[in-house]
């Protein structure tokens, strides 16, 4: 009550207001049924499963995709090592078993060889 005319139409500059305002759908949920997780004092329960935990994240398995797969075996045409230039950027020019990686850019000598 004591906040409604703060917001009525006419203080706001909203002088045009619709007489009845459509209704949007309610948005439903993902469906199935709620799955109890947690007891009542907020434990775990030991059926439920943790996904994330300060250990395993669930990016373990995934490899970055700047670097190549070593596991391919002999087939692959590279050696394993970056085939990333300057700043990350994929190089096609670079050959790939032999790519130099600068830790100073401004000390043209100091060059790491992978």
């Amino acid at each position: 009550m004591q906040y409604e005319a703060s917001f009525a139409p006419k203080r706001l500059c909203n002088w045009e207001t619709p007489a009845q305002r459509v209704k949007t759908p309610i948005s439903k949920g993902p469906g199935g049924r709620t799955e109890i997780i947690v007891s009542a004092n907020g434990h775990l329960l030991p059926s439920a499963q943790k996904t994330m935990t300060s250990f395993s994240t669930g990016y373990e398995s995934i490899t970055p995709k700047r670097w190549p797969d070593a596991q391919r075996g002999p087939v692959a045409p590279y050696g394993g090592a970056a085939n990333m230039g300057y700043k990350g950027i994929a190089t096609s020019y670079l050959p790939t078993s032999s790519v130099t990686l600068k830790n100073n850019p401004d000390l043209p000598t100091e060059v790491n060889f992978h």
